[in-house]
């Protein structure tokens, strides 16, 4: 499945500094959000592990800094987005994803339909189950 990753529009404020308007409703983010978090760069440039949510779908917007994020095209071969400040992208469940690269100092903010659950029952960790069980399933 190919991602869209949007761009969003930001807004000058009065002084030396942006606002970057979010609606949470179905034109940004087309799901009731029930957790949000932040990923967070480290000291150096990292990456963090790749995963797919059988009923979670999320959606990432980069607040500063850059990512790649790593998907999956339909014939399981990988797809990169590359995201700077200001982009969104969407990912519905039963989509492989993670980010490849997150650069240093990085923040992305995450909406969940989920609430997190420890037991991961909800993660497909494993990339060769997920291209032979849930790849096209959609």
């Amino acid at each position: 499945m190919a991602l869209k990753v949007v761009k969003l529009e930001k807004k000058s404020g009065k002084g030396d500094y942006f606002i970057l308007p979010v609606e949470l409703d179905y034109n940004i983010v087309p799901f009731d959000v029930v957790k949000t978090y932040f990923v967070l760069g480290g000291d150096v440039a990292t990456k963090s592990g790749q995963h797919a949510h059988l009923k979670e779908e999320e959606f990432f917007i980069v607040l500063s800094g850059n990512v790649r994020l790593i998907s999956l095209d339909q014939d399981g071969n990988e797809v990169f987005y590359e995201m700077t400040e200001g982009d969104g992208v969407y990912i519905p469940n039963k989509v492989w994803h993670g980010f490849d690269f997150l650069s240093e100092r990085c923040v992305v903010i995450a909406y969940s339909s989920e609430h997190y659950n420890p037991d991961r029952s909800d993660y497909v960790e494993d990339k060769s189950l997920f291209i032979t069980k849930y790849l096209n399933e959609k």
